[in-house]
This record gives C-alpha cells, structure tokens and sequence, in this order.
C-alpha cells in the first residue's frame, strides 16, 4: 500500500472539496436551507490525513477490513451459528443468568427455538457463508482465471500494475506455504480461515 500510494499521491496533501459536495439534502426536504453536513466526523478525520504515511495507514485498514477480516468472520459464520445451541436466535424461556438454573436437558430443549426457526438459523448461516460464483480472490484466482494474476487489473499505470502483480505472486506463496503446513503439522485439523485463495478482494466484487 506504501508503494503505490508513493505513485498516486504527492509527500503532503489535503482533502478538500466544495463545500457544496460535503453536504446532502435531506430525506423528504427540497429547500436549499435545509441542508445538513454529511458525514462531518469522516471528513474531520480525513483532515489529519495529510501524508502518505497516513493514507497508506488509513488505506490498509480499510482494505484489510475488507477483504482478509471480513473474509475470516463472515465465511465461517456457519461453523459456529449452524449449530444453534451455541447462540439460539431466538429462545422460548429466559436464558439462565447462574450456573444449575436448568436442572435437565428436557429444560435446555424448552429454551431452545423449534424446528422452523432451527432451520432458518441453518439457512441463513450457511448462505452467509457460502462463495459466490462471481469471487475474485486474493490469489488472482476467479471463474473462469487460474490465478496467479487479477484478471482485470485494478491499475491503469505500468507501475502500479507491477505493484500489483508482487502482491498476487507474494498471496500465491502464501497459499503454497500453508498447503505444506497442512500436509504435515495440521494433517489432522488443517487451516482454511485466511488462506488468499479463499479471501475475496472485496466486500462486494
């Protein structure tokens, strides 16, 4: 992120735009007077963001939260949530606030929510875990793409794109690494959660 910062944005910078730009109308008000600021707390914190040491910080943070963070919470919801006594979405009595308040299991099954509601919980789990079809992953990797490479790059400039291209090479072995630890140390649990080749780019791609 440092290095291509350094190719986009000058030593020192500042975030400026029209005043006109950093406010929005209202929901359901028309009339100019009835403008509010938007979203005053974000540019207040992008007015410190006058270095490319800080935006290269700033934009770690968020690229992080959005891919490898989001990938390790979000995909494996279904390994916890699937097994619904381990956080019930909905429970049917008052939880117990001390130790020994349910004296039986027939008790324990009366806080937990029925088949239908079970179901869902399942449902939504798994979807929230599951890939799309359309991912581009960390690795290059896509539909259709072998990886190695992004299939479309996110750069027009050469020297960004080579940036790029060190990023996906260093994601790869990144990979191959954790695949030989698999096969040896982890044989018996193996570690899936923050492999590249199961981390999309994005939130949303």
């Amino acid at each position: 992120v440092v290095v291509v910062v350094s190719v986009f944005a000058a030593a020192t910078f500042s975030f400026a735009l029209p005043e006109e730009e950093l406010t929005i109308t209202q929901p359901g008000v028309c009339h100019a007077s009835r403008r509010a600021t938007c979203l005053p707390a974000l540019w207040a914190g992008l007015a410190e963001v006058a270095s490319r040491e800080k935006l290269a910080q700033t934009l770690t943070t968020i690229i992080f939260n959005c891919s490898f963070q989001h990938a390790t919470l979000n995909f494996n919801q279904f390994q916890y949530f699937g097994w619904v006594p381990n956080l019930p979405a909905a429970c049917y009595r008052a939880p117990p606030t001390a130790k020994g308040e349910i004296a039986s299991e027939k008790d324990f099954w009366a806080l937990m929510p029925n088949k239908f509601e079970v179901a869902r919980q399942m449902a939504v789990s798994y979807s929230l875990s599951s890939f799309s079809e359309d991912e581009d992953y960390m690795d290059g990797t896509a539909q259709g793409h072998e990886g190695g490479a992004f299939a479309k790059s996110l750069f027009c400039r050469p020297e960004a794109q080579a940036i790029e291209g060190q990023l996906v090479m260093a994601m790869c072995q990144l990979n191959a690494t954790i695949d030989e630890r698999n096969k040896t140390s982890r044989a018996a649990r193996p570690y899936h959660v923050a492999m590249p080749k199961q981390v999309p780019t994005s939130i949303a791609t």
